[in-house]
This record gives C-alpha cells, structure tokens and sequence, in this order.
C-alpha cells in the first residue's frame, strides 16, 4: 500500500485531541479504525485529521502497536458522519485500508476456588499429555463442570450458542483459578444474578470481573510483553533501579518501593504517589486507569 502524499502544517503524533473538547467517558462506544498491510499510518493521519477538519474528534491517535489508526467521536451521530466522509475518500480505498467500527470485548471473569479433585483425573495424566493437551482437556472439562448445576448457562451455550471459553487455567496445590470469557448476558447471571458465586461440583466458587491488564515486566511499562519490549535496560518493578526484578535486593522493604510509571507520570498526584506502592501493584493509579480503559473497552449490556 501506498503512503498517503498529502502534507500538512502539522505533524503527525501519537495522541491529537481538537481544542476546547473532552474526551468522554464512552469515547470506546465511538471509534473508526483504519489498518492496512504496509501503510504508513503516521502519515495518513494528516490526511485524515484534514479530511474530518468540520467533525468533532475526541483523539485521532495510532494503537500501541502502530498497526492502526484510531479515530474517536464524542457520539454516534459524529461518528456516523465520520465514517461516511471517510468512505468518501478515495485515498482510503486507493491505499487498500480497511475501514470498520470498533468492536468492544466480551467480558472476561476469574473464577477462584475450584477444588483440584474435580480436576484429579486429568492432573494424574499430565505426564503422558503434551502441555497443549493437558491445558485444552483441563479447559474442556470445566466448560462442562460450569453447565453441571447451572441451567441457565448450559442453555445459554448449548441452546442459544452463546460464547462460553475457558482461557486461562492455574492449577495450584489444593484449588484450582481460571478466566473464562463468556457473553454479556452470561456475565449477567454470574455476576448480578448470582451474587458473583457459582456451584462447581459441591463447591461454591468466587467469580469476578477480570480486566487482564498487558504490562512489560522489563521496562514496566503498559501496553506490551517483555518479549516485545525495545528498551535497552531494564527497570526493577520494585525500586525503580536498572535493574532486573528477580536480582532487587528489596523485594520484601516497602520503604524502598518506587513506582517506575507514577514517577514518570505527568499528573502530579501521582507522581506524590510513587514511592508508596511498587509498578505491579493493584495500588497503581496507572495500573487502576488502565484497567478502567479496559473496562470502557468491554461489551457488557448487550444480548450476544
């Protein structure tokens, strides 16, 4: 794909925000996403920013993976003019970019508690499975131990084929945790409905809101994985220090305990925070804002 030729006064950058707007608190409900396979986003953000000049914007930024170009509107009636106005630019479609709406996430749970004798069978054939077996056996079982004693979500998934997945499984010692990502209306029950509890077997198992939040445990940063990280040194989760987090000689002092990402933050009360709490705690208030994009990111209300 061809880079876009337009120029402008103004240079491209990671986060644009018109002046004198805010960005709302369901900007996730308002978003054009445009990707293509070689395309040079940074510059056709210019184009783009140009071609919606009379829209109102709430952001006009890439993804933290700079594979997409992000759009936001303050409503649908924006958005909806955005999107038409963009499928009028003939660069768009020149280029090879795909246009779409973003789509939210379906919810994620974390369900604690799960005795490990329900689990005995499979765990005794762990030597003799592959690790992709063992994971994929553990996961299918429990999709079935989570429809044993609960109609409403054995009809759900079998009847209205309503999304039911077990992603995650830790098998610990005695007790067993997974995440599940499952339909809004399935999420509902669990949680509303059910007093954030379900009966797995004789035991009644916690359930709650999983926001997986991605953080690099190399430069503690948030938005990618250690193995994807492009910083030279590494930063401790603990202390702050260039140093790694196993060889941090104060894992246990919390006096020493310096947030990384409160200590570079450019709001001031967070900044007042950092030497309370370390990078990987649910203390953050980095950690906590980023979870809560999560959530703006994630589909609850609607039947599917």
């Amino acid at each position: 794909a061809k880079s876009c030729s337009l120029n402008t006064d103004r240079n491209p950058s990671i986060l644009q925000t018109k002046p004198n707007q805010k960005q709302t608190s369901d900007e996730t409900d308002h978003v054009i996403v445009l990707k293509g396979e070689g395309a040079n986003l940074a510059e056709i953000m210019k184009a783009v920013e140009k071609k919606l000049v009379n829209i109102p914007l709430t952001f006009l930024k890439l993804s933290d993976n700079g594979r997409k170009l992000l759009v936001g509107f303050p409503s649908t009636d924006e958005k909806d003019k955005g999107l038409k106005a963009l499928n009028e630019y003939i660069d768009v479609h020149e280029r090879g970019l795909d246009l779409s709406e973003a789509k939210k996430m379906y919810p994620k749970l974390t369900v604690t508690n799960v005795p490990n004798y329900l689990l005995s069978h499979i765990i005794q054939e762990k030597g003799k499975l592959s690790v992709i077996e063992y994971r994929d056996k553990l996961k299918e079982y429990l999709k079935t131990k989570f429809m044993e004693k609960d109609e409403f979500i054995k009809n759900q998934v079998q009847n209205e084929k309503k999304l039911f997945s077990v992603v995650y499984v830790n098998v610990g010692k005695d007790y067993t945790t997974l995440a599940v990502k499952v339909s809004p209306v399935i999420r509902t029950h669990l949680i509303n409905s059910h007093n954030q509890w379900i009966y797995i077997g004789n035991t009644r198992c916690k359930v709650s809101d999983r926001f997986n939040v991605k953080q690099c445990f190399k430069c503690q940063k948030f938005g990618h994985m250690s193995m994807d990280c492009s910083e030279p040194n590494p930063i401790c989760m603990y202390c702050s220090a260039s140093h790694s987090t196993n060889s941090c000689p104060d894992k246990k002092n919390s006096a020493a305990y310096r947030c990384s990402n409160c200590s570079k933050s450019r709001n001031s009360s967070f900044v007042a925070s950092c030497n309370m709490h370390h990078s990987g705690s649910d203390l953050c208030p980095v950690m906590v804002s980023e979870k809560r994009n999560l959530e703006k990111k994630t589909e609850f209300s609607k039947n599917i």
